[in-house]
């Protein structure tokens, strides 16, 4: 959040100085998402349900973990070096970002979608399942079938990073044209 205020700064070493203090951050901030997983805890350990939680944007935590690396690197490549030749670079990198992020949002809401409805399914069969009230279970197959809007964006973020890597295709070949 610091960093993200001082790129407001007109002054290009404050901007510098905010940009590896964006890097340093990101970094730690992915360090921390492959570590702490605080609702792990909840649905897997603390109540034996055995469900994936992937990571705390519903995506899986290898793939959020990169996105803030690329997204702390490509917010001082597109504020620093706003020229028109590094335009298609900025570019790029947001594509890569969106696509990594989009892929890990299908395939993270997919899993704890059916992991959650493998938990209603086994529901009456497990012991430690068979106790839980009735209500429990119906919003846990509201929030799976909810997680279909998540999936829905992560294909969108896949689609409209493709359009974006096409863009920044026809920009680097504009660029270094005859």
């Amino acid at each position: 959040m610091v960093s993200a205020a001082v790129y407001t700064v007109p002054s290009f070493p404050y901007r510098l100085v905010a940009s590896l203090l964006g890097i340093v951050s990101g970094i730690l901030l992915a360090i921390a998402i492959f570590n702490l997983q605080p609702l792990q805890l909840v649905l897997t350990e603390a109540k034996g349900w055995d469900v994936p939680f992937l990571g705390p944007f519903m995506s899986m935590a290898l793939l959020e973990g990169m996105v803030l690396i690329l997204g702390s690197i490509a917010a001082p490549v597109h504020s620093l070096l706003s020229e028109r030749k590094t335009k298609p670079m900025s570019h790029l990198l947001f594509s890569i970002i969106g696509l990594v992020y989009g892929i890990g949002l299908f395939v993270g809401g997919l899993l704890l979608s059916f992991s959650f409805l493998n938990l209603v399914w086994k529901a009456p069969w497990v012991l430690a399942l068979s106790e839980v009230p009735r209500w429990v279970f119906n919003i846990v197959i509201f929030w799976s079938a909810s997680l279909v809007v998540l999936e829905i964006g992560g294909i969108i973020l896949i689609i409209s990073s493709c359009l974006g890597f096409a863009f920044a295709a026809k920009e680097f070949s504009g660029s270094t044209g005859p």
